[in-house]
């Protein structure tokens, strides 16, 4: 079952945002951010893509997206809205973190890059290194994001590749979508982090409410008063039993 950020249920590590989420969020972070070259350091060195690393593994993310990138997923993080997504084993080189999630209906794989001071390089550079990677049979698609660029790489039968870049947010998004997904790539803005970690509000309790309570106790107790009860009445009254019995007030 998909929610929120979207992740199958599956037998893979699962980390809750809870009580400790602030915390999670200061560590996780970082773990997966690299470092920042030191100020002194050139655009070019802050932005240099190792192409024979970056080909070899958006090529296995490539093939991954046949099975929707079930078995390259890791860790899976859930806050209290239910809400999660899948810390990939195979990150993009240089990225500042990975995800796998599900997005308008979809289950895509997606890294950022977060950087003021080169995401105006970033985007170009990945943009040609990727075109490289998947050579001149994919057909390249240049044109506006709602609050930036983005190019699209489409190929019948393969998967779809979009780089995204955010001018506000100084973040560049390579989205890799399976095939049969819209060749146009996503729409809208990808859900951020911070948002996951501290969700706006808080998860339901119970789906239950004290109405829906007060009538399923009153049904109840009317189909218990009953003395020889149909055969209808008999299977509503094991149906209402198990219902209660569910939600606690029996």
């Amino acid at each position: 079952m998909y929610t929120g950020f979207g992740c199958p249920m599956g037998f893979v590590a699962t980390v809750g945002i809870g009580f400790a989420g602030a915390l999670l969020c200061c560590v996780f972070a970082p773990a997966q951010h690299n470092p920042e070259p030191p100020d002194s350091g050139t655009t070019s060195k802050q932005s240099s893509i190792d192409q024979d690393a970056f080909d070899k593994r958006l090529k296995r993310i490539l093939r991954e997206s046949t099975t929707l990138f079930r078995f390259i997923e890791g860790v899976r993080f859930e806050n209290r809205r239910r809400e999660c997504y899948h810390e990939p084993k195979i990150n993009l080189p240089t990225a500042s973190y990975c995800r796998i999630l599900k997005h308008e209906g979809t289950t895509i794989y997606t890294c950022e890059w977060e950087n003021r001071k080169t995401v105006n390089d970033w985007y170009p550079r990945l943009v040609a290194s990727i075109e490289r990677s998947l050579g001149p049979e994919w057909n390249k698609r240049p044109g506006p994001w709602q609050t930036g660029q983005q190019t699209v790489f489409a190929r019948d039968g393969k998967a779809t590749v979009q780089v995204i870049r955010e001018q506000k947010a100084a973040v560049v998004h390579v989205v890799i979508l399976p095939d049969g997904a819209s060749q146009e790539g996503i729409r809208t803005d990808l859900p951020l982090l911070p948002d996951f970690f501290h969700p706006k509000s808080p998860a339901p309790v119970c789906s239950v409410t004290p109405t829906s309570v007060h009538l399923l106790s009153a049904r109840y107790e009317q189909a218990q008063e009953l003395q020889k009860p149909s055969a209808d009445r008999v299977i509503e009254r094991n149906f209402l039993t198990a219902k209660l019995a569910r939600t606690g007030l029996q």
